[in-house]
């Protein structure tokens, strides 16, 4: 066990127990003789013979160092990113095309008294209210046509008034170039 450093259960006496494939858990190393760790992902599965008894269990190992690397960096880099967005002295959104909100920083999401998952998915006016999304709606449809936009609006929001924004909106876009959604980055002025 990688935390541990106990042994695990024998993924092949459970197979000749079971009968069925067997694995073992997450989060297992094979050590080597000369001490060196290898985190592997494995499988166990039965040999049977022409009258379906067991003949005996084939197990493979997987060396997955490099998906654990490549793993810990994804993590490191999405918290230095939250780091930096949640320190941003900005509103920052990525919203689909649906109008449906994918990421928030925590300052957007706690301006209208909320956690960031209570945005997430929800559609732009269920957050801001309809009267707010009704000013600012058609530069949403601008940006989602493909335009880069920058606006300066005043905003009558449903629960905390109205507000003077500095809003630039950013087309995102698949790898063919289609518009899939938006980055907003949003200055109360």
């Amino acid at each position: 066990n990688e935390e541990t450093r106990l042994r695990v259960a024998d993924p092949v006496a459970k197979v000749l127990e079971s009968g069925a494939i067997a694995g073992l858990a997450n989060h297992t190393l094979l050590i080597a003789q000369d001490g060196k760790e290898y985190p592997i992902d494995d499988s166990a599965a039965p040999i049977r013979g022409g009258d379906g008894k067991i003949l005996g269990v084939v197990l493979v190992f997987r060396d997955i160092t490099e998906r654990k690397g490549a793993e810990a960096a994804l993590l490191a880099s999405e918290r230095q990113l939250r780091l930096i967005t949640d320190t941003a002295p900005v509103y920052l959104a990525q919203v689909d095309r649906q109008h449906r909100y994918l990421f928030v920083n925590k300052a957007y999401a706690e301006r209208f008294g909320l956690d960031r998952d209570e945005v997430i998915g929800k559609r732009i006016p269920e957050v801001v209210g309809e009267a707010a999304y009704a000013t600012f709606k058609s530069y949403v449809d601008r940006v989602l046509a493909g335009e880069v936009v920058n606006f300066e609006i005043e905003i009558p929001y449903q629960d905390i008034g109205v507000h003077y924004m500095h809003v630039t909106y950013v087309p995102e876009r698949d790898e063919q170039g289609q518009v899939q959604g938006l980055v907003a980055v949003i200055m109360d002025i």
